[in-house]
């Protein structure tokens, strides 16, 4: 599998202090710095989302460009990131944490050397 270029973060948000956006944010900025293209759901612009299912369909939309998503601490108890998680299987996406997208570059850098 070539190696994922645009990357969605999924995550915990609801109930959690400042909706964990800065767990969002490290893991966008890590990432970026890695080379990927991040779709954060952190930083989408959503005019006139009240609801959660509001939020959840201006992050799905955003989500469709991607090609992986970045799994986040947590998100087996929020049913928005279990949902993401799902669609993203379904679609075929490349799965992990950002550890797992570090290892990756990791290893495709000591492949290259060799």
């Amino acid at each position: 599998m070539t190696r994922p270029t645009k990357v969605y973060i999924s995550g915990p948000m609801s109930g959690l202090p400042d909706h964990n956006y800065p767990a969002f944010a490290k893991a966008a900025r890590e990432l970026r710095e890695a080379g990927y293209e991040v779709v954060n759901p952190a930083e989408l612009d959503r005019p006139g989302a009240i609801t959660w299912e509001d939020h959840m369909r201006v992050d799905i939309a955003a989500m469709m460009d991607c090609t992986a998503i970045c799994i986040l601490p947590g998100s087996d108890a929020s049913k928005g990131a279990m949902l993401e998680r799902m669609i993203a299987s379904k679609l075929g996406f490349y799965a992990g944490t950002v550890g797992d997208f570090m290892k990756s570059i990791a290893l495709k850098q000591h492949v290259h050397v060799c």
